[in-house]
């Protein structure tokens, strides 16, 4: 029976779940490498309050309407946070074309966190120009690590396991919350694809709410811890129990209280 004991104990290791715990925070403010330097397709790292690293990349469109395919871009660290330099805009120099925005075409920015089962939970913004409407999605765990985006579409996100979020004028330094229950290998941020239809190209960006300018400034997310699932209660309880009556055959004091 004690043989029983321990192979329930071994396969009750692997019938484990993740429960969030432990809230974390990453300051992207500055990366724990040199990335500004690394020019289109370039990855920064940064560390959370308690170490843990997320891997994070910059996309974007060849318009701004959602309908474009993603391309690699240039992501770019400012003290308000990060901001995308895209390959097909020639003034992404000055501000506000250097933040994540929508003005000619469509930045986003790509969080992957190395475990699947870690959270993300919230973001905010450290700047922004004009507004700041945004779209976030979490998924992709079946992607596995380090996906390359290149020729993906908004479109195809729902079908990669992605859930979407959206969010109207966020305000700078406030944290937005996303579901707690959504887990997902990656997190993509982007500001709200714009309308062609209302004509706000002709009025100018400071006439228009539908160009969004802003920088990131901060992932939050949960820490998971392992805890046993039900199957794996039910395992150590009969595993206990076949203890139990294997020490009471050996008991002759408690075999002698059986046969009576």
């Amino acid at each position: 029976m004690n043989k029983i004991l321990t192979i329930s104990l071994l396969i009750g290791i692997s019938f484990t779940t993740h429960l969030a715990a432990t809230p974390l925070h990453w300051n992207l403010n500055s990366s724990t490498d040199d990335c500004n330097n690394w020019g289109v397709g370039n990855s920064c790292k940064f560390a959370s309050n308690t170490g843990e690293e997320i891997k994070v990349n910059a996309y974007s469109t060849d318009n701004n309407n959602g309908t474009g395919a993603f391309a690699k871009a240039t992501l770019t660290v400012w003290s308000g946070g990060i901001g995308v330099k895209n390959p097909f805009d020639t003034n992404e120099s000055g501000s506000p074309n250097h933040a994540t925005d929508n003005s000619g075409k469509d930045d986003l920015v790509v969080f992957q966190h190395y475990d699947p089962s870690y959270l993300f939970t919230g973001f905010q913004i450290g700047w922004k120009s004009s507004d700041a409407d945004v779209t976030a999605w979490i998924g992709g765990n079946s992607l596995g690590a380090n996906y390359d985006f290149t020729g993906t579409h908004f479109s195809d996100l729902a079908g990669l396991g992605f859930t979407k979020f959206t969010f109207n004028n966020v305000p700078v330094n406030t944290t937005q919350d996303l579901d707690p229950d959504t887990i997902g290998r990656y997190l993509i941020i982007a500001p709200t694809e714009f309308d062609p239809s209302t004509n706000c190209g002709r009025r100018g960006r400071s006439a228009c709410d539908q160009y969004d300018y802003f920088k990131i400034s901060q992932i939050s997310g949960d820490e998971p811890v392992t805890v046993p699932e039900p199957s794996t209660l039910a395992l150590f309880g009969v595993a206990l129990f076949g203890f139990w009556l294997s020490s009471s055959f050996r008991n002759p004091r408690l075999k002698s209280l059986r046969l009576q």
